[in-house]
């Protein structure tokens, strides 16, 4: 692999960085090294999922080197190599999904590396356009054909007959991109849930009212089951069997519940879906008390009652873009879009109001990661002579 595509495994997951200053821009070889990647990404049956991303923060990919034909270094008629442009935009046996994550501008080519994508997930500062008009050649690369089907006809038209650049608001309006984000937060936050991580998220003003909704929220990973466990005795300093709650994303609820409506202030009860459940085995049903309680029911232990039911929250984009874009993340490195939420504090102490409130409790529980707002602390890089001992400063409940 040349310096031009790297890539990591994550598990199940296959991450793709294009790195060719300075634009990230795609020569032949860079495009048949990408398609050699691509299939290998769809042959292996360990992968499940891809990411493309670019180096740096200004651009993702200006697309075709242009400069290089210019030169007459390429041509611009050359043979892409397996996958079309890109190894990506002709590709059509690929079953597995694909999501890119915009860095920076996707131009030209670079936004129909993106156009082939399943899912688009964008910082905040991106643009994406097709200059491809102004310079008296076409979209070729499946965004004559892909715009059109992801936007209404009269604005996709405007984009590839005038170059008109679009900011990454707008395209989330338009339902262009799936999310967009801070881009320093996003991919390390769902790392961590991943890796069943306990985070504490502290995002925005205060919820008002008898939960945490994504603005005061400790975080874990519903399909792990230690996580219950693992917030109440090290977190929440409380006995292991009290019971959490899930934050799904709005689209996905039905499929996870037996609940097909809005339940955005976790206040509504629902089973979990009979396909996601686990039927105990007849030695653990004769189990009791504690040993019982610990026993999985669901593909969500962290979150599933003894009965199958739940208390769930729907995290919409509209009313809540940036936890809703961190649980799409967590779903895509993942496949499942659910998390663990409970309120940012442990027992007997007020929810945390301030961001001192919640760096005191990050350091006096085992929360190994704290979001404030665009910030990304990692217990481990903290001052030791910061660390506190919570477990004993509050009276049971």
């Amino acid at each position: 692999m040349s310096q031009a595509v790297r890539t990591e495994r994550r598990g199940a997951v296959l991450e793709i960085t294009l790195d060719r200053p300075k634009a990230n821009a795609i020569d032949r070889a860079t495009s048949r090294e990408l398609g050699d990647t691509f299939l290998g990404f769809r042959d292996d049956p360990e992968l499940r999922v891809a990411i493309i991303t670019g180096a740096g923060e200004r651009i993702f990919s200006a697309g075709w080197d242009l400069k290089a034909a210019a030169e007459g270094e390429e041509a611009l008629d050359t043979d892409y190599g397996p996958g079309g442009f890109a190894g990506l935009t002709e590709i059509f046996d690929l079953n597995k999904p694909v999501i890119a994550a915009l860095n920076g501008a996707a131009v030209g080519g670079g936004f129909e590396i993106a156009l082939a994508c399943d899912l688009i997930v964008a910082a905040e500062h991106v643009e994406v356009f097709l200059p491809e008009a102004k310079l008296g050649i076409l979209a070729s690369g499946g965004g004559i054909v892909r715009l059109g089907r992801r936007l209404p006809r009269a604005v996709a038209m405007e984009m590839l007959l005038t170059g008109r650049r679009m900011a990454a608001q707008e395209a989330l309006r338009w339902g262009l991109f799936n999310a967009v984000v801070p881009l320093a937060e996003l991919m390390a936050t769902a790392r961590a849930l991943a890796e069943e991580k306990a985070v504490g998220w502290f995002q925005g003003r205060m919820e008002f009212g008898p939960r945490a909704l994504g603005a005061r929220s400790i975080l874990g990973d519903a399909r792990s089951p230690a996580m219950q466990k693992t917030l109440n005795l090290r977190v929440k300093f409380r006995e292991s069997f009290r019971p959490f709650a899930p934050s799904v994303l709005r689209e996905d609820v039905a499929e996870w519940f037996e609940l097909d409506g809005d339940s955005p202030y976790m206040l509504m009860v629902a089973d979990v879906q009979p396909s996601k459940r686990r039927e105990m085995t007849a030695d653990e049903d004769k189990l009791f008390g504690i040993d019982k309680l610990n026993v999985p029911r669901s593909e969500i232990p962290a979150v599933t009652h003894i009965d199958y039911s739940a208390r769930v929250q729907t995290v919409h984009a509209e009313t809540n873009p940036r936890y809703h874009a961190l649980i799409t993340a967590f779903k895509e490195l993942t496949g499942c879009p659910v998390v663990v939420n409970t309120s940012f504090n442990v027992r007997g102490e007020p929810i945390v109001c301030t961001p001192e409130d919640a760096f005191r409790c990050f350091m006096g529980t085992d929360i190994e990661v704290l979001v404030i707002g665009n910030c990304y602390l990692d217990k481990a890089d903290q001052d030791p002579a910061l660390k506190l001992d919570y477990k004993d400063a509050f009276e049971l409940d």
